[in-house]
């Protein structure tokens, strides 16, 4: 039970006294009516907000995983033993390395997405192109020369509040082992 002083502070005393018969309040009185509504659009604003920033962040994600498995994808192909379709080796077949890379990954990606070349180990610089378009001459590849695929795509977030644009890149580099 509250002291008469706290009644007063709060608003309470002799409210049943300024109650209107038609049961609107009168001076003395605020109305609860809007409250929960207001408070209910706060929340949910804050709610859509935070799931759809989680959407778009498993978005990014999801294009970060489809770059990573393009390249692992292509630079797997290129150090496959045996011929192509095109019946040249697989790791000097630069379009179905492409290809290959493009057929798991999930998203879009283009020829220009992708860079594919060649060197001769841990801590050398690489020797050679793999263009799109065009085979490599397999002789200029030795047994243990690696092949090194780097796939790039941009991610463009949907949601213009949420700043997620970035480059995505992933290299692969895998050894090639001639039979």
């Amino acid at each position: 039970m509250l002291r008469p002083s706290a009644k007063r502070l709060l608003g309470m005393d002799d409210a049943r006294k300024s109650m209107v018969s038609d049961g609107r309040s009168t001076a003395g009185w605020r109305s609860d009516d809007g409250a929960g509504a207001v408070e209910f659009a706060i929340v949910a604003a804050l709610l859509i907000l935070l799931v759809l920033g989680a959407v778009e962040f498993g978005r990014m994600m999801w294009t970060y995983a489809s770059v990573e498995t393009a390249s692992r994808e292509a630079a797997r192909y290129g150090t496959a033993v045996g011929p192509s379709d095109g019946g040249v080796p697989r790791y000097s077949d630069c379009d179905e390395i492409r290809n290959a890379g493009r057929l798991l990954s999930g998203i879009a990606l283009d020829n220009g997405d992708f860079l594919v070349q060649y060197d001769n180990g841990p801590g050398t610089s690489s020797f050679q192109d793999c263009p799109a378009g065009s085979n490599i001459d397999p002789t200029t590849i030795a047994s243990g020369d690696r092949i090194l695929v780097q796939v790039t795509t941009s991610f463009d977030s949907l949601l213009p509040f949420v700043d997620l644009d970035r480059t995505i890149t992933s290299t692969d580099r895998r050894t090639i082992i001639k039979p």
